[in-house]
């Protein structure tokens, strides 16, 4: 996929996850969500770390001086109001540095070792909508997942399959009694990575 689709592939992905994040109702910050290990915050708190990242791994800096930076960030935000203005934060920093001039030309350290900053976004994409699905779900949240990578290339969640540390889980779980079938894209990852 070319960067510049690419790149919006990735800001439709993360304008999908931030409807629902800012359609989470006061009440609903602890609920579950189709991850059992994770209520409503802890997975919007996940998305707001995996996207603080960006901006250092793309500026070059390795796993430790990017999580030096991600760290002095602070903590995600415990109520649902902290939340939402840490994701907000979070989303337009790391759409920022992955629109950046040459962004994607380089390569990244992630967990796995250097990896090729398109291939990065390709996981990001990923990660967001998976995640849109699991928190659409625990709020019962209607609107359409858009389409990502994983439609239009089915080998497009290797490598977040194969990224192995830190925690995973099925992408494709729903909650007992919910007929709703995930999409494409989470069927097409298998299991999500956590980290970057």
């Amino acid at each position: 996929m070319a960067a510049d689709a690419l790149a919006g592939t990735f800001l439709t992905a993360q304008a999908a996850f931030t409807e629902r994040v800012h359609a989470v109702a006061g009440d609903q910050w602890r609920h579950g969500t189709p991850d059992a290990q994770w209520t409503v915050a802890d997975l919007v708190g996940h998305l707001v770390d995996e996207h603080r990242w960006a901006g250092p791994l793309l500026a070059g800096l390795d796993m430790d001086a990017a999580r030096v930076v991600v760290a002095r960030l602070g903590p995600a935000g415990g109520d649902g109001a902290a939340l939402v203005r840490a994701w907000d934060l979070a989303a337009a920093a790391s759409a920022e540095a992955f629109r950046a001039d040459r962004a994607l030309s380089g390569s990244v350290a992630i967990t796995r070792g250097l990896a090729p900053a398109a291939e990065y976004l390709e996981e990001m994409v990923l990660d967001l909508i998976v995640h849109a699905w699991d928190l659409g779900t625990a709020i019962g949240y209607p609107g359409p997942l858009p389409a990502g990578p994983g439609r239009r290339r089915p080998d497009a969640g290797r490598h977040v399959r194969r990224a192995g540390g830190g925690r995973c889980r099925r992408a494709g779980h729903r909650p007992a009694g919910r007929a709703d079938r995930p999409s494409p894209s989470l069927a097409a990852v298998g299991s999500v990575r956590s980290g970057p």
